[in-house]
């Protein structure tokens, strides 16, 4: 009889304790998956490159993400860990009755800053211009930690409240949980969205006044009876490849030079050429089979040549500078 009768009471506080880990988790996951792939779209669309055609997967993104968010992950679990025992510190108050009017006057604090962050949310929600402080964050930050506050308000004023006494909105209650965490994850997915755009083009501009002295080259053959698409002038030389010792045969592939790389992923090769610019840019996604040979040519100090630096020569790129140059 006593296993039975403790089985009712076991089972809540072991799914309480699970649901301490598993919570966040799924939220970090999400986030991470979320982040990578705002980034990574926003990083390709830059290029004019859609993502889907490159083919990455949710793995692909959430291990994107890692490296960006590997600070704001630590911080974040830190966070939780802190509210944690806050949260049971408080609720050891509440229950033991001792200094009940300060935690009233604390709950009210909450409640009164809380409100001010959801008005201020609501506020850059519908009327943007009518907002005191015109920054894009401000709205989803004020909009998760008010309806945080809130939270702790009410739930401070309920633990100081006698517990014999009836609460006729108890299921209304609940429901508003419900409704500010569902607000809040909103808020962590809002401000999430914000940061991954903006990195993502910050990383591509980054990457595009990277690309003329990348000492990091790629060297394409095709297949002569494969068309490359549009090629802009002045942007890729052309040239039949060579042959070796044989020079009496026509090569049967031409040579593409002054390609970088932006990512790899299987047998998919997405290359740019080093005068890309937004104004005139193209890119191409090629597939490495027996048609499209890729090779790698590695000039270490490309940058601290006179054809880097010259970017108005005559050549496409400086390592078509560095060999007509004979440096």
């Amino acid at each position: 009889m006593s296993e039975e009768g403790d089985a009712p009471h076991t089972m809540p506080k072991w799914i309480g304790i699970v649901g301490l880990f598993i919570a966040p988790t799924t939220v970090i996951t999400s986030l991470c998956y979320f982040y990578g792939y705002v980034a990574t779209r926003t990083y390709f669309s830059y290029f004019g490159i859609d993502t889907d055609a490159i083919g990455f997967t949710s793995t692909d993104y959430v291990i994107k993400s890692v490296p960006a968010l590997y600070v704001p992950l630590v911080v974040g679990l830190l966070a939780w860990l802190a509210m944690l025992w806050a949260a049971d510190y408080l609720r050891r108050l509440l229950q033991s009755g001792r200094r009940t009017p300060l935690l009233r006057r604390l709950a009210w604090v909450a409640l009164a800053v809380g409100a001010v962050c959801v008005a201020r949310a609501i506020v850059g929600l519908t009327k943007p211009d009518w907002a005191p402080i015109h920054v894009d964050a401000v709205t989803p930050v004020a909009l998760g930690l008010g309806t945080a506050l809130l939270m702790v308000g009410f739930w401070m004023l309920a633990g100081t409240r006698d517990p014999n006494v009836p609460r006729p909105f108890a299921a209304a209650e609940r429901g508003s949980l419900v409704v500010a965490a569902g607000a809040i994850v909103v808020a962590l997915f809002w401000v999430t969205n914000m940061f991954a755009t903006f990195r993502g083009q910050d990383l591509a501009r980054n990457t595009n006044a990277g690309l003329w002295s990348r000492a990091n080259v790629v060297v394409l053959d095709v297949e002569a009876t494969q068309d490359l698409p549009l090629l802009l002038d002045n942007q890729v030389k052309v040239s039949w490849a060579p042959l070796g010792s044989d020079s009496t045969a026509k090569s049967a592939f031409l040579r593409y030079e002054c390609f970088r790389a932006l990512a790899v992923h299987n047998d998919r090769w997405v290359l740019v050429p080093a005068r890309w610019a937004p104004t005139a840019g193209f890119a191409v996604i090629v597939t490495a089979d027996s048609s499209h040979l890729i090779s790698f040519k590695r000039i270490e100090h490309i940058a601290d040549s006179d054809a880097a630096k010259n970017t108005a020569g005559n050549w496409e790129c400086p390592e078509v500078g560095i060999d007509a140059q004979g440096k």
